[in-house]
């Protein structure tokens, strides 16, 4: 056994700073492909931003990497405002299937005034091999991601499929 006085290693972790009072939260296309989102197709409920009244007033970015907000209104439904934004392509690449990224909302006129969300980037699944079975009848798909939780039509898919004729 060490000595963890005595051991060379070290540990990191970010630091988040937000002011107080500020929020943000996703609510719509929060999970997106690696490629980036769809125009105006990430939207963020923001609280706290008190004087702002444009897209204009906020900048956004994941993970350092710029992306656009389109536009901004009322959430109709909370108090808050709804934050419509295009996310960029995952920042550094996918190493694995998916991956959670830090979404940051800076208020224009103050770049101190910033709130945070997390959105995940998730790789296609790709085929990792095909073949008919010995009839000749099926063609069976292996993809390199087992799917483990239902899509949103409610269907569950696996690292295997078969297709019939």
């Amino acid at each position: 056994m060490t000595d963890p006085a005595q051991s060379s290693l070290s540990a990191g972790a970010p630091l988040l700073l937000s002011a107080p009072g500020l929020a943000a939260r996703c609510v719509a296309g929060c999970e997106l492909p690696e490629s980036g989102g769809p125009a105006a197709g990430t939207a963020l409920l923001i609280t706290g931003f008190t004087g702002a009244s444009a897209a204009s007033d906020f900048s956004m970015d994941v993970d350092g990497a710029a992306g656009t907000v389109s536009s901004l209104g009322p959430d109709g439904e909370t108090p808050g405002l709804l934050l419509r934004v295009t996310l960029p392509a995952v920042p550094g690449g996918l190493a694995g299937p998916s991956r959670a990224a830090l979404l940051r909302v800076a208020a224009a006129w103050d770049g101190t005034l910033v709130a945070h969300a997390r959105v995940r980037y998730w790789r296609a699944p790709r085929v990792a091999s095909a073949h008919f079975d010995a009839a000749g009848a099926v063609l069976v798909l292996t993809t390199d991601q087992v799917r483990t939780r239902p899509a949103r039509d409610g269907s569950v898919t696996s690292a295997r499929r078969t297709c019939r004729a």
